[in-house]
């Protein structure tokens, strides 16, 4: 008999830390008297999706890979999850419209709207991850995409995009003109078009040719739209197929391992980790 069914915890006061232990008990059948011996060992939490599935949504710190500390927030309710939210906008009470400093470390707060910065973007996709994109009109349509690859380069190569794998209820995939791009703010012009779409579009995103999407930019009710909805906060052809731009009242993006470590066969397994080595 092997279980490891319950979780303890210790706080540090001096480090301000707190860790979670993982209960382990293992019954020992060659022993004359069988008996049972319990062992407590320290959860390494590398990602929102080690998070034990019966803690609730929240923020939670994380230790990645590389040794890095992070606080994230973790949506443990949304199907697919656990899922980390990357970036969150629901009340419009936070300017976007931001310089590349900005978008390079993150602002914003993790319960309210975020951006969770761009090196932190490409530290948590250095490794295949799946992208969730959930959007909400102002009629209250909800809609979701999603993409089996997306992973953000480093300052370099200024952060340039790599998503693909589009599926979702959504009609369109307007991220595909993005794909390949590099990042763009209003004090950083890497985009493709003879105009500053980081400047036109009010918003720092991955901008080929002032793209089809714009995630990031002016959170504003329909009736205040006053340039057509080219800056607005906007997926296009959403909710309206036959309307190109529409503003939207929310928006989140999140991100999961590719694959499911725990549910993967080994076969499976093995084959994901040869990709990614």
């Amino acid at each position: 008999m092997e279980t490891e069914e319950c979780l303890s915890f210790s706080y540090t006061v001096d480090e301000q830390k707190c860790e979670t232990y993982s209960q382990y008990i293992k019954e020992q059948l060659d022993a004359d008297i069988s008996t049972a011996t319990m062992y407590f060992s320290k959860v390494v939490v590398s990602s929102c999706r080690d998070m034990p599935h019966m803690y609730p949504s929240g923020i939670y710190p994380i230790t990645t890979p590389e040794k890095n500390s992070l606080f994230l927030y973790c949506d443990m309710n949304t199907a697919g999850g656990p899922w980390t939210v990357i970036h969150r906008r629901t009340k419009g009470d936070v300017d976007f419209y931001s310089e590349w400093a900005d978008y390079k470390r993150g602002f914003g707060t993790l319960h309210g709207d975020f951006w969770i910065g761009n090196d932190n973007l490409h530290l948590l996709t250095n490794t295949p991850r799946k992208l969730r994109v959930e959007l909400q009109a102002w009629d209250g349509t909800w809609g979701y995409a999603e993409y089996t690859n997306f992973r953000v380069a480093d300052e370099t190569e200024n952060y340039k995009l790599l998503v693909n794998g589009f599926s979702g209820n959504v009609s369109y995939n307007p991220m595909d003109i993005s794909n390949g791009s590099p990042f763009s703010t209003k004090d950083k012009d890497n985009d493709e078009s003879s105009l500053h779409c980081a400047v036109s579009l009010k918003s720092g995103w991955w901008h080929k040719g002032c793209t089809d999407v714009n995630l990031n930019g002016l959170y504003l009710n329909p009736t205040d739209v006053d340039d057509g909805g080219m800056s607005v906060m906007r997926w296009n052809y959403f909710p309206y197929p036959d309307t190109k731009y529409n503003s939207l009242k929310q928006a989140m993006m999140m991100i999961r391992p590719s694959f499911d470590r725990w549910k993967a066969s080994p076969k499976s397994l093995n084959r994901e980790l040869n990709l990614i080595s």
